[in-house]
């Protein structure tokens, strides 16, 4: 898309708030524009996030503990989501 000389606008919700902040870098519309290239992201966008500076961790920025409510939601969301069984085995 940036190659096409597209204006990206990227939204980011929760996890993936960490994966597209480091997906981006080097193509930001300013940068490329300096280097003769086309195109590229103009707007970051984030809900419900988690953001750290690059080289961190979320839990580097907890101070090395997450925070009671982290660990509950994600042992409810494991739970909920995990299938009842999987036959990889089967051919339909």
């Amino acid at each position: 898309m940036a190659e096409a000389g597209g204006q990206i606008v990227v939204a980011n919700h929760s996890y993936g708030g960490m994966v597209g902040s480091g997906a981006v870098e080097g193509l930001g519309y300013t940068q490329r524009a300096q280097s003769g290239l086309p195109g590229g992201v103009i707007m970051m966008v984030w809900m419900e996030d988690l953001v750290t500076p690059k080289g961190r961790t979320v839990l580097d920025q907890l101070g090395g503990n997450w925070l009671l409510r982290m660990i509950v939601n994600v042992r409810i969301t494991l739970r909920l989501d995990a299938p009842k069984s999987i036959n990889l085995d089967k051919r339909t």
